[in-house]
This record gives structure tokens, C-alpha cells and sequence, in this order.
């Protein structure tokens, strides 16, 4: 299979990430290419666990992963989100671990593209277009999530929550608005706060206008997120 044939059957991606993703494999082998399969996951699935041996590599093409960390107190709480085109499995291949460094569970459904471990290893040991450019993926992440916990270190309760709404409202907002249909659960994995705390908080926040909250969903405005934004940037700069 070469890389048109595998590009023809992924139309399903945004064009901008098609084009990412064929710059990255632009000079992979057609012996590797071979080894990749297209595989979806449902939402709610922990396709990678922490500390099993490393197996294999997930190209994310569509769709939201979240990190998850149960290890702080028995609390379940989700760190970080990933979307396309994130590779998993990569990190530890590249800083010579041999056991997955976090949990991750789809989001969303999702569409990966798989391979197995050592093919990996091969191709991007030997492609540096390839290698600089998961590099760069690897190092904006790392930059990124060492700036969301020194926020978030901060952060109070309500705090917390206007940063995972302007977040999400930056992600998928449109036409002047974004609808978020987390759970109140999926709220609390995201914020380390417990469920309790959230509904209070959902309520003081839908009374004080920030948010509109009907049938398990959150609508945001643009004026909404403003306002919200701009009391994030008062703290931040105090």
C-alpha cells in the first residue's frame, strides 16, 4: 500500500489534518504502511493502560483522548486532552521506556491508524522529516501542560471551571457559541473537583449568567465566554 491509497481512505479528516498527517508519512516505506490498519474505538474505551508493556502505537485521525490519573488519592481525574494528530505510544518509544507512561481513554469515537512497536521504532529511527516533526508535537505538549498545572495550581473551584469552558468554547465553539454535553462525572474528571462541588457550581454559575444549563447541557455564548475569559486574565496577571 503506498501513501495515496492510504490517504484515499481517510476523507473522513479535516483537510488540514490530512495534510499534516501526509507530511509525516511522506517518506515512510510502503513496507511500513503496510502494517497500518484503520481501527475505530468507541467513546469511554481505555485503549492504552499505564505500566502495560508498550505493544503498540495509536495515530489519533478523529476524535478527543483524554489522560487519566487514578492515582492521587483514588481520585479519577483527567489531566490533559488530546486531538488529531496526536501519536500514542511515541513518547516512550522515543525516551527508551518500555511500559506505557499514562492511561488514556477515548473521549469520543475515535479513528486511529495502528502499528505494532517495533515497526515503529524502525521508520521513525530512520526518517528525520518524521522524527523532527513528533518531536515538535512532543515538546509543544510538554510546554503546554507544564503551563496548564502551574494555572491550575491556583485555581479555585469556579476558577477551574471557567478555564475548562473558555477551553472547550476555543476547541468547538461556532457560530458564536459552544454546547457542551459532558456529564456532571466527565465535569469532575476534568477539574479534580467532586461531583457535589460541580452541581453547586453549575447552578451558582447558570444563575449568575455565565453559563445556560438545560437537559445535561452546557450552551456557551460568545459574550459568555468573554466575560469569562476576561475574569481568567484578571487572575492571572493579580
Amino acid at each position: 500500500m503506498n501513501l495515496q491509497i492510504l490517504m484515499a481512505q481517510l476523507t473522513f479528516m479535516p483537510e488540514e489534518d490530512r495534510d499534516y498527517l501526509r507530511r509525516m508519512l511522506r517518506s515512510a516505506p510502503e513496507s511500513f504502511l503496510e502494517h497500518l490498519s484503520l481501527k475505530k474505538v468507541e467513546k469511554g474505551t481505555v485503549f492504552i493502560h499505564e505500566n502495560v508493556p508498550v505493544g503498540q502505537v495509536f495515530f489519533l485521525l478523529r476524535g478527543r483522548v483524554r489522560g487519566m490519573e487514578h492515582r492521587v488519592l483514588g481520585v479519577r481525574y483527567q489531566y490533559t486532552q488530546f486531538e488529531a494528530v496526536q501519536v500514542f505510544g511515541s513518547m516512550e518509544i522515543l525516551l527508551g521506556f518500555e511500559r506505557y507512561m499514562a492511561t488514556l481513554v477515548t473521549g469520543t469515537d475515535c479513528w486511529f491508524l495502528v502499528t505494532g512497536k517495533e515497526d515503529y521504532r524502525q521508520w521513525i529511527s530512520q526518517d528525520i522529516g518524521a522524527l523532527l516533526m513528533e518531536t515538535r508535537s512532543m515538546g509543544r505538549y510538554l510546554l503546554e501542560q507544564g503551563r496548564k498545572e502551574r494555572l491550575l495550581l491556583f485555581l479555585q473551584g469556579r476558577d477551574r471551571l471557567f478555564l475548562l469552558f473558555c477551553q472547550e468554547y476555543q476547541i468547538s465553539g461556532a457560530e458564536d457559541k459552544c454546547i457542551i454535553r459532558w456529564t456532571r462525572q466527565e465535569l469532575s474528571d476534568c477539574s479534580g473537583l467532586s461531583t457535589r462541588t460541580i452541581n453547586r457550581l453549575v447552578n451558582e454559575l447558570q444563575v449568575e449568567g455565565y453559563i445556560e444549563y438545560r437537559r445535561g447541557r452546557i450552551r456557551i455564548t460568545r459574550e459568555q465566554y468573554e466575560q469569562m475569559q476576561q475574569y481568567l486574565d484578571g487572575i492571572a496577571f493579580e
